[in-house]
């Protein structure tokens, strides 16, 4: 599969997109969520169990509009890599040779999607900045109102694949 029909590909999804609005109903905070797709078992998380999982200290996260404007600043920033998450996953078919065919797609409450291919979360600096937020301005997972939050610190416009109340995580492959 040529690295632009890939491309094409997670394009199509992202264009798939939508935000919904602070006042939609079905942008609630989520408790957990499952991880689906080509999984050898259906793991749930709950933020109990992200809790119990080993949490960074971020410090102070900005997260950027397009124009560089600062729209959220959060302090006292915990989070757990979501590479962490997904590292003991069995996937199905997925071998030396086939990684670069897979992609997750992490889907909220509210409809919005953040695509990351599996070789950018674990063969590039960009998996080393995908974090599921655990705690943010003094307040634990479970106080936060857009929990179940995620960043990627990583990109220069960081708001562009911030995902809050995350519902699940769908891995899958390109063909």
């Amino acid at each position: 599969m040529s690295n632009k029909l890939i491309a094409v590909c997670l394009l199509m999804l992202c264009l798939n997109c939508s935000r919904g609005t602070k006042g939609d109903i079905n942008n609630q905070p989520t408790d957990s969520f499952s991880i689906l797709g080509l999984v050898e078992d259906i793991p749930s998380y709950s933020k109990e169990s992200l809790l119990g999982l080993h949490q960074e200290d971020l410090g102070t996260i900005q997260l950027r509009k397009g124009n560089g404007e600062v729209y959220l600043e959060l302090d006292q920033t915990k989070g757990v890599l979501l590479k962490d998450v997904l590292g003991s996953l069995a996937v199905k078919g997925q071998n030396n040779k086939n990684y670069s065919a897979y992609y997750v797609d992490c889907k909220a409450v509210d409809g919005f999607q953040s695509v990351y291919s599996w070789n950018e979360l674990f063969n590039s600096p960009t998996g080393d900045g995908v974090y599921l937020i655990t705690e943010a301005n003094g307040k634990s997972l479970d106080q936060m109102s857009q929990s179940i939050m995620m960043v990627s610190l990583q990109d220069q416009i960081t708001g562009k694949r911030n995902l809050r109340n995350l519902s699940s995580i769908e891995v899958n492959r390109v063909y």
